[in-house]
């Protein structure tokens, strides 16, 4: 699957005071959490043909680490 080019540029995350916290409650208990992704335009690139999608690369072996980490993924 080819790079897209996509690269993120903006300086500062973009969160509400309800997404800070949600991180927040992740990072002081993250074998609690249970995290979902979207796949296409998340973990696949977005393409013109949705059955052509495929998985970035690096995105099973990172939900792979993250697995562990985690209650469910």
């Amino acid at each position: 699957m080819a790079d897209t080019g996509h690269v993120h540029t903006s300086s500062s995350p973009h969160t509400s005071p309800e997404g800070e916290d949600a991180l927040a409650a992740l990072r002081d208990d993250p074998a609690g959490a249970v995290l979902g992704f979207d796949f296409d335009g998340t973990l696949a690139p977005i393409v013109a043909d949705p059955a052509a999608a495929r998985a970035h690369p690096r995105a099973a072996a990172a939900l792979a680490a993250l697995a562990p980490r985690v209650r469910s993924l």
